[in-house]
């Protein structure tokens, strides 16, 4: 499917069939599958910005993937923080992994891990260019504006457990809900997005 029939759709003003899909992510991003049928979720609209409605308490930031994925900055500028963990038993994080609760929400579960981390790469990606990250690897996502990407998994290694940091003493914050945002309060922003990349992919 991906950025072009979602675009095309958009325009069309078919959009009622993204609505389920939509939600915000407890790190205060939106994410929006847009995807095939038989695997919505594996292409995604990210946007971030900073006037979003509030999600989770705890920061939980920090964390890996199952998956490998490919992300293209459709608009503003996206920051790739890359870390290294040393597991330690007086480390300043511990490490959880998601249960799946509700489609794409989770709960975090503890590991029994705990550690440090530390900052080793800090990649600034501009609109028009796209970045790759591997499954396993670390990584925390910062942005400057109204920040969007088109993002697509790659490769996806079923068995893994992925792993999400918390800072401690803090709990992670397992009453926040995904789909717990309103449609009305999140789609203008997909709005906002669509009326300044359009004129990329050929619409005026």
């Amino acid at each position: 499917m991906g950025m072009t029939e979602f675009l095309e759709n958009y325009m069309n003003g078919e959009v009622e069939q993204y609505w389920e899909n939509i939600r915000l992510h407890g790190n205060g991003f939106i994410q929006l599958d847009i995807g095939p049928e038989d695997d919505i979720s594996s292409e995604r609209l990210h946007i971030w910005s900073d006037e979003l409605p509030p999600a989770q308490r705890v920061r939980t930031a920090i964390h890996d993937h199952r998956f490998s994925f490919v992300s293209k900055v459709l608009l503003g500028t996206l920051v790739n923080l890359e870390y290294d963990f040393k597991a330690s038993r007086t480390g300043e994080h511990a490490l959880y992994t998601p249960n799946v609760k509700y489609r794409q929400d989770t709960t975090l579960v503890p590991t029994g891990s705990q550690g440090d981390f530390t900052l080793v790469r800090e990649v600034q990606v501009n609109a028009g260019d796209e970045y790759k990250f591997q499954a396993t690897a670390f990584h925390d996502t910062g942005w400057v504006g109204l920040m969007a990407t088109y993002f697509h998994k790659t490769l996806t290694l079923e068995n893994y457990a992925p792993r999400v940091a918390c800072l401690l003493p803090f709990n992670p914050d397992n009453d926040f809900d995904r789909y717990g945002t309103k449609v009305i309060d999140l789609w203008p922003f997909v709005d906002r997005v669509v009326e300044r990349i359009a004129p990329l992919y050929g619409y005026c």
